[in-house]
């Protein structure tokens, strides 16, 4: 099977969470996101505080909520360091607690204990050169 499976309820799941900067904010510069890692962004000061990753392939942002769908815990241990390899020209992002291989172009997870599960997609969009938050409406998603 290769097509994503959604892992968590449709409709923005994560936009019901505390923290959720507004849709259009300004997540951060495009050249804060390093071309061969992500960007790790926490919003909130108290637990459950908001993560998401952000990966740059070019000129296209991948963003996603950093939370393994295996055992719902970030998929990187330090903050701003990801393990992202690259096999026969696809790059992955693994989680670092678990090794699940997640396709950083969609976030499936193509090997690991959540196999066919996938990331939750955080919409963003690329406006100049800055990267915004898009709709978080569940009517959206």
């Amino acid at each position: 099977m290769d097509a994503p499976r959604p892992t968590h309820p449709p409709a923005a799941w994560w936009a019901l969470r505390r923290n959720l900067p507004e849709a259009g904010a300004r997540l951060c510069g495009l050249s804060d996101i390093p071309d061969d890692n992500g960007l790790d962004l926490v919003f909130g000061e108290h637990e459950p505080r908001l993560r998401i990753m952000l990966f740059r392939v070019h000129e296209t942002v991948h963003a996603w909520i950093n939370e393994c769908p295996h055992q719902k815990v970030p998929v990187n241990v330090w903050p701003d360091v990801f393990c992202v390899s690259q096999t026969d020209g696809v790059r992955h992002l693994v989680c670092e607690h678990h090794w699940a291989m997640f396709r950083l172009r969609d976030g499936y997870c193509e090997q690991g204990p959540c196999e066919g599960a996938s990331l939750a997609r955080v919409p963003v969009s690329v406006v100049g050169d800055e990267v915004r938050l898009g709709n978080t409406e569940p009517d959206a998603a």
